[in-house]
Order: structure tokens, then C-alpha cells, then sequence
């Protein structure tokens, strides 16, 4: 008991308190009795009716008596029904007032005792719809009212009722209120709660709007760079499809020019007669202009292949000494034509350094013929030394214009040519500068306008320095140890160069056998085995090494592709004509030179002619016309130019392998297309005897995903969010 009572009084200033403090007002408290209110003034309004109906019919009331009970039935109905929303206590009490009147009214007209009893009715009536201690009130108000009228011996039973009612009424209302009580506060806590939920709603609408706008400003950002990338991609493909058309078209062209000049002026016996000397003069600078041209497209396709990150370096111990003499052997001619003195100031005993020879050869010549053209007078001087004990200085000095202020720091833009650098395509500066980043050395400038200019750069003399950088970071240690790998092909084929130029930081092993690549990944400790193209099948290794096998672009490759005995890049020189006829058709009388240029299938038939005066040449300037000579005649070999108009050069060759006879005839492709232009999507397999465990493919995985280019950006819809809030 003294536990219920404790939880009972908890309950009470509970909810006492939320009432208080203003949590419930009394307006929603109220409106749970609201509804029992009116279904109650609407059964005492009937009642009532009746009674008044049945009073006048039975004459215990008169007319004028009922007259006074309707209009009172009326006045309080309608301040019920008027003010029972706005004011519902005054509405309650006016109701429970005209009761008490109408039944003191009704027992003081009729004399009825038995209507004292009806007030038993209003008691309960008060607790319920008022507050438990209304009931007493109305039962001392009755009681009163009834000692007014009637001594208290004719009412002591009934005020006794009246009592134990108004008991009643209190206890059992006492719990109902409290439970309306409850009930208003859970309710005003769950509207309280509605409420907050509907803040929160509001909120999160809010932020998931800002979300959405924020979503749709990365979608059109995204759809910006997914067409900004559209565009630089079409524009380096562009670039690529430029450089490349560009060289297809120089070479067609310097081929001719090239083949001829070279043909007159060293092979002057295909001709019958040889050229009177200043005629030999002429032809022989034709011969070395166009080379010079043929470099200048060299160096287009350097400056692409450098953009595109796919020039790669061949280092190898280089001894400076032979390095140089080589580069002044082949530029002093040059200077000695222009009557300048060039002088060599190298410190003695200089290190051996680690580079791509033929690229520093580049580089010190590109240096050279640029202080050769643009010195009039005076001397060039090259100096070396060693700078420290991590760098290799080289230096070009000339005597010549010098550069201005403004034009140093553009010196080494694409493009840009210097004053007085006639004939420069502004181009061998900036190729210097890349080849020298990507040795990891430093290239600058020091000139004084009207005296002279110095380019100098610096090469790294330890290996284990990163290419990359210039502060002397080391790199791997797996690219200290240089790792060996067993190349399977031949030493001087076009796979092998290319192999050993990219895999700088490894140490290639070339070998045309699979007996003796076992026996040198034994001896070797050898990282892993590549097949290239050239080498066909195979067998299954007994050392458990990756077999990596990767075709790659090469001549070989490329006359494996179109299905001809072997592949020549223009320009053609004799010496390719030679050595492939050679290797080719050794025993071939016969040749059908096919090419649609006129003045190119008698460049091919002069150089066929150089090689052997005793062949019998045959010409087509067409597949067709090349179809149907050899149906008429068969030849020993073709001579076949692969760039023809309409694809003649692929339709012969498909029509020659249908026919037995022809199928056997050799072909020799020649295209000014790269090799690397022409060969794309090549598979590339890695397998090993024993498998690779999960850690190892997944190395793998890692290593190949690391190269993988990006995926093109999704194309999002550019539907701005709606940023309505949402209802209340």
C-alpha cells in the first residue's frame, strides 16, 4: 500500500507538474471530456423534454410551469453550445447549475419526493465533468438547497445517499482525471515529439537538399571534366594522328628525294655513267639537306613519344672519353666548313657515367650544330668535368650573338626559335631538355647578348640516384641490385632495342633459345623471361619463373602481321634493299615492284638494280595491275608498297595467298608508317610452371591496375534537385 501510494502521489505531481508549468494548458486538457459532455447535456436535454412533456399531459405542472422549464432547457443549451469549445468549465458548471434548478424546481412545483434522488445523478455528473472535489461542492449545494425546502428529518436518508454519491463520484473521478491527465501528457509528448520529428524532417530535407545540390554541382563538375578530358584526348589523338600522318607524308616525299641522291652520288654504277663533279657536288648536298630533314621529322616523333611518356632509356656504362670523340668526329666537318676552331677542355681521368649513349650523343649534338649555326666567327669550346661527387657538368661555349634577356626563359619552349637560328625548328633544344629530365640531370643557359652563350647540363654519376629527382633520393633496392631478365629473341632485332631501352633498371639477357634462357636463368638468378613476338611457341621451362610473353613492335613483328616475308620503313636506303633482298630472295632473278608513285617504283628499281644489275624487273602502279602481271607471269619476288590508294597492298596480298603458285612468291612491304602507328591492342600473358599463389596475383593485379588508364567519366543528367521544404 505505502508502495502504491508513493507511485500514486510520483504520478500525481508528475503530472501535476506538467500542468504547472504550462506543458498541458487546460484548453487541451479539457477536450477529453468534451465529447462525454455533450453526448451528456444532449441526454439531459431529452430527458428533460420528456419530463416536461409527460408533467403538462398528466396536469402536475401548468402550462406557464412548462413554459418556465423550456425556456430554461434553452438558455442552457445555448450556452453550451455556444461556449462549450472557447469556455468549457463555465459551460459544465452552467450546465450542472440548471440541472440543480430544474430538479429543485420540479420537486418544489410537484411536491415529488422521489425527484430528490434525480440529484444523485448531478453529483456524479460534477466529478466527472468537473474535478473530484466538485462534487462535494455540488453535494453540499443540493443538501442546502433541500434543508431550505425540507426539515432534515424528511431528507436525512437522501442527504446520506447524497454523501456516499458526492464519496463515489470523488474516488472514481479522482482515477479518471488522473487518467485523462496521463493520457494529455503522453499525448502533448507525442505531439511534442511530432513536432521535433517534423523539425528534424525539416532538417534533414534541408541537408539532404544541400546534398543534392552539392551532388549535382560534382555531377556537372564531373560532366565538365568528362568532356574537358573528351577534348584533350581528342586532341592529343589529333596530335598523334597529325605527327604521324605528317611523317607518312615527309617520308613518302624524302624517300625519293633520299633514294635518289644517295643512289647518284654512292651507286653511280646502277646508272652505266658516272656524274661529272659538280654535278656529284650538288647531288651530294641534296643527299645531306634531306637527311637534315629527315632528322627534323626524327624530331617531331621524339617530342611525341616524350609527351606521351613512351621514350624510354637504354642506360649503360659510358666512357665520357669515346662519348666525345665520337660527337666531335661527326660534327667537325661542320665546323670546319664554317671556319670556326673548336677546342675540348676535359678534366683528365673523368668517371664512367650510366646513360643512354646514343641519347647524350643527341643531346651534345643537337648543343653542337645549334653554337655551329649560329656563331659566325670565333671558336665553340666543350668542357667536362666533374662537379662534386654526384655530377657530371658538360658544357657548350660559343662565340657567337648570345641571347637576349626576354628569350632566356624560352629558350627551351617547342617551337620557339631563337634570333640569328635560321633553319631551327625550335625543336632540338626542347628534346635536349626532356632527354636530360629524364636521365635525371639539370640542363641550363648563361649568355651575354653581343658576347656569347654557354649550355651547359649535369648527369648524375651515381646509378642509385632516382632519375626522377635531382635531390639524391635512393630509389628501390631492387633497382640498385639491377635484376637480370632473359629476353627471348634476336640481339639486334627492333623488340630487343626497345626492351632494353624501356627496361632501364633492369639488366636484359638476350638469348634466341629456350635451352639456353634455362641455363642462364640458373647462372643468372634471373627475375623472369620475356617471349616476344618473333619467337614462336615454345616449351614449358623446368625453373619456375614467370614467362612474360609480350609482342611488341618491331619490323618483324609488323611483317608477321601483314602476312609478308619482311617489312622496310621508308625513306628505303640501298643498304635495306640489299640486306633484305639478301636474307629474303637470295636466289631471286625476278623482281615486280609495285607502287602507285610513278617516281617511287623507279627509286625501287634503281636500288634492286644497285644490289644485283643482273634482275629482271618487272612494274605494276597498282594491286590489280600487280594481280594480273603475276597470273600472266610469276615473279621470284614483290617489292610492295603497303600505303597504296583503296588497301591495294592488303587485297594483293590476300589474293596471292588463295592462289598455291603465288603463295609461295616472297613479299617485301614497304610503308612510311611507324611500326608502333600500325600495331595496336597486343595481348600480354604472364604464366609460370608452379602457378601464382594469391599473394602473387594479386601483386600482379596491383602492378597492373597501377597502369591502367582511367575509365571515362560517367555522363550524369544535369536535373537541378528540387529544394522544396517538405510540408509542416
Amino acid at each position: 500500500m505505502l508502495t502504491e501510494s508513493t507511485n500514486q502521489r510520483g504520478r500525481n505531481a508528475l503530472t501535476d507538474g506538467v500542468l504547472s508549468k504550462g506543458i498541458v494548458p487546460a484548453e487541451d486538457y479539457d477536450h477529453f471530456r468534451r465529447e462525454a459532455f455533450a453526448w451528456l447535456a444532449v441526454v439531459a436535454g431529452m430527458v428533460a423534454w420528456v419530463w416536461i412533456g409527460v408533467a403538462l399531459q398528466a396536469q402536475q405542472i401548468s402550462a406557464l410551469q412548462g413554459l418556465y422549464f423550456v425556456l430554461l432547457t434553452l438558455a442552457a443549451g445555448w450556452f453550451i453550445v455556444r461556449f462549450q469549445e472557447s469556455h468549457y468549465r463555465w459551460a459544465a458548471v452552467v450546465f450542472l447549475t440548471a440541472q440543480v434548478i430544474f430538479i429543485a424546481y420540479a420537486y418544489w412545483i410537484t411536491q415529488n419526493f422521489a425527484i430528490n434522488y434525480t440529484f444523485l445523478l448531478t453529483i456524479m455528473m460534477a466529478g466527472a465533468l468537473l474535478t473530484p472535489r466538485m462534487a462535494y461542492v455540488t453535494a453540499v449545494c443540493i443538501i442546502l438547497f433541500q434543508m431550505m425546502w425540507s426539515g432534515i428529518s424528511l431528507l436525512h436518508g437522501v442527504i446520506l445517499l447524497e454523501v456516499l454519491t458526492a464519496l463515489v463520484a470523488w474516488r472514481a473521478s479522482r482515477g479518471l482525471h488522473e487518467a485523462l491527465r496521463s493520457v494529455e501528457v503522453s499525448a502533448q509528448q507525442a505531439r511534442q515529439h511530432a513536432s521535433e520529428a517534423r523539425q528534424h524532417r525539416a532538417e534533414l530535407h534541408r541537408t539532404l537538399t544541400s546534398l543534392d545540390l552539392a551532388n549535382y554541382q560534382l555531377q556537372k563538375a564531373n560532366t565538365e571534366l568528362f568532356y574537358a578530358r573528351e577534348i584533350a584526348d581528342e586532341a592529343l589523338r589529333f596530335k598523334a594522328e597529325f605527327a604521324a600522318h605528317i611523317s607518312h607524308e615527309l617520308r613518302t616525299s624524302l624517300n625519293l628525294i633520299l633514294g635518289f641522291s644517295e643512289t647518284m652520288s654512292f651507286a653511280q654504277q646502277s646508272y652505266g655513267v658516272r656524274l661529272p663533279t659538280p654535278y656529284l657536288r650538288d647531288i651530294t648536298e641534296v643527299y645531306r639537306n634531306s637527311r637534315h630533314l629527315l632528322s627534323l621529322i626524327d624530331d617531331i616523333l621524339d617530342l611525341s613519344k616524350l609527351d606521351a611518356g613512351r621514350m624510354g632509356l637504354h642506360l649503360e656504362e659510358t666512357n665520357i672519353d669515346l662519348l666525345i670523340a665520337e660527337t666531335v668526329a661527326m660534327v667537325q666537318p661542320l665546323i670546319e666548313t664554317k671556319g670556326l676552331k673548336l677546342f675540348i677542355d676535359q678534366s683528365p681521368q673523368l668517371p664512367t657515367v650510366s646513360v643512354d649513349r646514343s641519347r647524350i650523343r643527341q643531346v651534345l649534338l643537337n648543343l653542337l650544330s645549334n653554337a655551329t649555326r649560329i656563331t659566325a666567327q670565333g671558336h665553340i669550346t666543350i668542357r667536362i668535368r666533374q662537379e662534386g661527387d654526384n655530377w657530371l657538368r658538360f658544357e657548350v661555349e660559343d662565340t657567337g650573338p648570345g641571347i637576349t634577356e626576354d628569350e632566356l626563359t624560352r629558350v627551351f619552349d617547342e617551337f620557339h626559335q631563337l634570333k640569328g637560328s635560321s633553319g631551327s625548328a625550335g625543336l632540338g633544344l626542347a628534346i635536349t631538355q626532356r632527354i636530360i629530365h629524364l636521365h635525371g640531370g639539370r640542363i641550363g643557359v648563361h649568355s651575354q647578348f653581343g658576347v656569347g652563350s654557354t649550355f651547359f647540363f649535369d648527369l648524375p654519376l651515381d646509378p642509385s640516384l632516382n632519375p626522377s629527382s635531382a635531390a639524391g633520393r635512393p630509389i628501390p633496392p631492387e633497382r640498385i641490385v639491377a635484376p637480370v631478365l632473359i629476353v627471348l629473341g634476336e640481339p639486334e632485332s627492333d623488340e630487343v632495342k626497345l626492351l632494353q631501352r624501356h627496361l632501364d633498371a633492369y639488366q636484359v639477357t638476350v638469348t634466341p633459345s629456350w635451352g639456353e634462357a634455362e641455363r642462364l636463368i640458373r647462372q643468372l638468378s634471373a627475375r623472369a623471361v620475356i617471349k616476344t613476338g618473333s619467337q614462336n611457341g615454345g616449351k614449358a621451362l623446368s625453373v619456375g619463373v614467370p614467362v612474360i610473353d609480350c609482342t611488341l613492335p618491331s619490323s618483324t613483328q609488323m611483317a608477321k602481321t601483314l602476312g609478308v616475308g619482311a617489312f622496310i620503313q621508308k625513306p628505303v636506303t640501298v643498304q635495306n634493299i640489299q640486306e633484305t633482298l639478301r636474307r629474303v630472295a637470295p636466289a631471286a632473278k625476278t623482281v615486280l615492284v609495285v607502287d602507285d608513285e610513278p617516281a617511287a617504283t623507279r627509286l625501287l628499281e634503281r636500288m634492286v638494280l644497285t644490289h644485283n644489275p643482273d634482275y629482271a624487273i618487272f612494274r605494276a602502279y597498282s594491286g590489280k595491275e600487280a594481280y594480273a602481271r603475276l597470273q600472266a607471269q610469276l615473279t621470284d619476288v614483290v617489292l610492295l608498297d603497303m600505303a597504296m590508294p583503296d588497301g591495294d597492298g592488303i587485297w594483293l596480298i590476300s589474293q596471292m595467298r588463295q592462289t598455291d603458285e603465288m603463295a609461295a612468291i616472297p613479299i617485301i612491304g614497304v610503308s612510311g608508317r611507324a611500326v608502333e602507328e600500325a600495331m595496336e591492342n597486343q595481348m600480354l600473358s604472364i604464366t609460370t610452371r608452379d602457378g601464382f599463389t594469391t599473394t602473387e596475383s594479386l601483386r600482379y593485379l596491383q602492378a597492373i591496375l597501377s597502369v591502367v588508364p582511367p575509365a571515362p567519366v560517367e555522363r550524369y543528367t544535369n536535373t537541378q534537385p528540387s529544394l522544396t521544404a517538405p510540408p509542416g
